[in-house]
């Protein structure tokens, strides 16, 4: 074969490296494709050991497949050496050190791929969504448009501007306007669509999503969603107690039986360590949740962290879900829009003196747009 001769197919490996590893991280958390991706890297280190695209999927292997943010912050720098302006390296690098929660320095590398290919609106959503974070809605906002440019049909770009819709004003109605054109199945738009339903008080419209597309069960979430868990919290923010229960009962059932087959899969463990909060088995919920922390790796940025937060609250533990929110809103990074005041599911924390002191902390810190 031509690859086994040619230097130049380090790069096409170390490409279709990334395809498998893209697809472990965002569809399913599946070891064998996991392991098709690194036979393709070793596959390209053969050719050309030295090839920029190979250290580059090697930062990608093991942030996305294995979750070792040094390791991937080596191979990072490695090619970093080899092509310093390269911007897919430098957005990389952002989007690892906001997983660790070194916001400051994930603006300024997401910055520099942004500079360094302004045209990419990847680079632009992502740096908008890290400069929101940083307190400034209105440049987040320009990013994002300017990203709408590029590629019109954008549903991460879209549904990012419709986050800010409700992180700056609340507008629960302008952020579901804007989603209007995104199919209902899409799975970038989906949780935050399913959140605003709950939000905008929409059980039928939350229910509805809950079923729609394929699960979201992928290891950027560290939590699988299944359907009847989500049925479940969007019952018990309409306080239907009989359905929610029902709902979380038979995820219980399911989620079990898949984890019989797979007892270590961290996702399934917490969407289980959910579920029996909300079931009020207190007792099983705590030996699940405390397999589910062990087995889910540091993330600042997971939208795990806003679901374990909940199932602390539904399973009665108030301080330790207040603690969560406190922590959550001083770190201002999160993939879910931190906007708990607004959500029927804290209800319960709502008049609490603390949680309305973080609240007001955020707003201030965040910008007077809020």
């Amino acid at each position: 074969m031509a690859s086994s001769q040619d230097p130049g197919f380090a790069a096409v490996y170390a490409l279709q490296a990334r395809i498998e590893i893209s697809r472990y991280w965002f569809q399913s958390a599946d070891q064998d494709t996991l392991g098709r991706a690194e036979k393709l890297l070793d596959q390209a280190r053969d050719l050309d050991p030295e090839a920029l695209e190979i250290h580059l999927a090697e930062g990608f292997f093991h942030y996305w497949g294995q979750r070792d943010y040094a390791q991937s912050l080596t191979a990072i720098d490695h090619a970093l050496r080899i092509a310093p302006g390269d911007a897919d390296t430098q957005a990389l690098r952002g989007l690892v050190l906001r997983r660790m929660g070194r916001l400051k320095e994930s603006v300024e590398w997401l910055t520099a791929a942004a500079v360094a290919d302004p045209r990419n609106p990847i680079h632009q959503i992502e740096l908008a969504i890290m400069t929101l974070r940083s307190g400034n809605p209105a440049a987040a906002r320009g990013r994002l448009v300017k990203a709408l440019e590029i590629d019109p049909g954008s549903a991460y770009a879209t549904t990012q501007l419709a986050r800010i819709d409700v992180e700056t004003s609340g507008d629960l109605s302008a952020a579901e306007a804007r989603l209007r054109d995104i199919p209902v199945e899409n799975w970038i738009a989906k949780p935050f669509r399913w959140w605003l339903a709950i939000a905008r008080g929409d059980t039928a419209q939350a229910l509805t999503l809950s079923g729609v597309g394929d699960n979201f069960d992928s290891p950027s979430a560290q939590i699988y969603f299944h359907p009847a868990m989500l049925r479940g919290l969007a019952l018990r923010a309409a306080n239907v107690a009989q359905g929610a229960r029902s709902a979380f009962d038979q995820a219980r059932r399911e989620l079990q039986a898949d984890l019989a087959k797979r007892p270590d899969d961290g996702n399934r463990l917490l969407a289980l360590c959910m579920v029996l909060n909300g079931l009020q088995e207190r007792d099983a919920a705590a030996k699940v949740c405390a397999k589910a922390d062990q087995l889910r790796a540091p993330d600042a940025w997971a939208l795990s962290n806003d679901f374990r937060n909940l199932a602390r609250l539904i399973g009665g533990d108030r301080m330790g879900a207040l603690e969560g929110v406190e922590q959550r809103l001083s770190q201002r990074i999160g993939g879910f829009p931190l906007r708990y005041d607004l959500n029927p599911l804290y209800s319960e924390l709502h008049a609490e003196p603390r949680f309305i002191a973080a609240i007001k902390l955020y707003r201030e810190v965040m910008g007077e747009a809020l």
